[in-house]
């Protein structure tokens, strides 16, 4: 199993995390937003990352914390640290956050 096939399993079979992915395509209007498509262009890319991270985050809270967040505080935190990222300089990842009619 390659580290692609174990990111998609983790994070794409998980209802939680299939419903965390759905509110973010929906947010940024990019239906193909997944933790597969990394490479696919860098804005892509660099969201994957953070809505990866945030999961992983959430996964750690769970097991090891026995805490838990509601999907929609989850989205609202990708949210916020997307923004952070954008006003820290991620230009590509601007692309797909800067989009008012998606608020």
């Amino acid at each position: 199993m390659t580290i692609k096939d174990e990111i998609g399993m983790n994070f794409s079979e998980c209802a939680e995390s299939r419903r965390v992915w759905t509110e973010i395509n929906s947010w940024v209007g990019s239906p193909g937003l997944d933790p597969t498509n990394w490479n696919a262009t860098p804005d892509r890319g660099h969201f994957a990352i953070l809505v990866t991270w945030s999961n992983w985050k959430e996964r750690n809270a769970r097991v090891f914390n026995i805490t838990e967040k509601i999907v929609e505080k989850l989205v609202e935190e990708i949210k916020d640290e997307a923004r952070l990222w954008c006003q820290a300089g991620a230009k590509h990842l601007a692309a797909l956050v800067v989009n008012p009619s998606s608020e």
